[in-house]
């Protein structure tokens, strides 16, 4: 098995190879199982529990695995195709999963000219699908402006909002 470094994050276990860009979370029992590993001689386990030790082990990395040299062995880069834009942390609910732990009270924003500035050097790499996140899209206070100038610079550009929804009947789209 590839060499693995134990990591926690707020108790969360984070298993990473040293070799290559993989890395995994493994529940409670796995985790007892990767820091106990040499713990129970392997003749001392019930037969049940020894197959089913090998069918989790057998699912980790080897070392026989080929070492991650970079996508651009597997990858060309022709041009880009879409261009993701966080144009604000603030937003209208405070969910628990939450990737960015946005809130209301947040209010960090991407300038009307920051978003102009970025949409305009991913169109000229070949960018036609933008799509806007954040926190709450739809709470920036330019989110009319930044839709218009990405849905009106050309006629081949498309626009994904990602929303939660609640603020959709203030705008007629």
């Amino acid at each position: 098995m590839t060499s693995l470094k134990r990591l926690t994050f707020e108790q969360t276990p984070i298993y990473v190879l040293s070799d290559r860009p993989e890395w995994f979370v493994p529940d409670p029992a796995g985790d007892r199982l990767l820091s106990n590993r040499q713990a129970k001689p392997e003749n001392s386990r019930e037969p049940m529990e020894d197959i089913r030790h090998q069918q989790f082990f057998s699912l980790l990395p080897t070392a026989d695995q080929q070492s991650y040299t970079g996508r651009s062995d597997y990858l060309e880069l022709e041009g880009l195709e879409e261009c993701w834009l966080h144009i604000t942390d603030q937003c209208n609910l405070s969910c628990r999963h939450c990737l960015f732990s946005c809130s209301g009270q947040t209010r960090t924003a991407l300038s009307l000219a920051s978003v102009e500035h970025v949409f305009d050097q991913a169109c000229s790499l070949g960018a036609r699908v933008f799509y806007l996140t954040g926190g709450e899209p739809m709470m920036h206070p330019d989110f009319r402006q930044i839709c218009s100038r990405i849905l009106t610079a050309r006629t081949d550009t498309h626009l994904v909002i990602l929303t939660n929804g609640l603020l959709l009947p203030q705008f007629s789209l």
